[in-house]
């Protein structure tokens, strides 16, 4: 049965179909997952190959599919926010909290503890270029740190900027 597709003036209907590579059948887009690795930004096999396949692996596989479930369920064990601790710095909450034990427990700029609205902790500051942890800052702290772009000599202009009450 051939399907009859009305398109919107100014889009062809290859810009709403897409042809998995596993079925080879030529369906709509929304039938495929995203992917932000590819350059349609579309998985290349559709919803149900997919699911298929995920499926034959798991039964073919069941020892190291129960194995894989097993490590994940310790990995849940962490909260997110360690999780994203490790992911996004490298660090773990044991890391971050000896960092702030060594600050004395303060913003490593203002040398004030402070936490805003749902916050439950300060912010990580790291060098955006190398990734390195620098240290730990409260939220304005971080914020600023980020305007100036982490470049010194903006910094040192704003500080004779303000030396100078405002006249340069």
């Amino acid at each position: 049965m051939s399907m009859l597709y009305i398109t919107p003036i100014g889009i062809s209907l290859g810009e709403l179909m897409k042809t998995c590579t596993k079925c080879k059948e030529t369906k709509e887009k929304d039938q495929f997952c995203r992917n932000k690795k590819t350059k349609d930004k579309l998985d290349s096999w559709c919803k149900k190959c997919k699911s298929k396949e995920a499926h034959n692996w798991i039964k073919n596989n069941r020892e190291q599919f129960n194995k894989r479930c097993r490590e994940s369920g310790q990995h849940k064990k962490q909260s997110k926010k360690d999780q994203r601790l490790i992911y996004k710095y490298g660090i773990t909450a044991q890391d971050y909290e000896d960092m702030l034990k060594n600050q004395g427990g303060v913003c490593a700029i203002c040398q004030e503890f402070k936490l805003y609205g749902k916050q439950q902790r300060m912010h990580v500051d790291h060098c955006h270029e190398t990734n390195k942890v620098r240290g730990i800052l409260c939220q304005g702290c971080n914020l600023a740190i980020g305007k100036f772009k982490d470049n010194v000599e903006r910094m040192e202009r704003a500080i004779n900027y303000i030396k100078n009450e405002g006249i340069i």
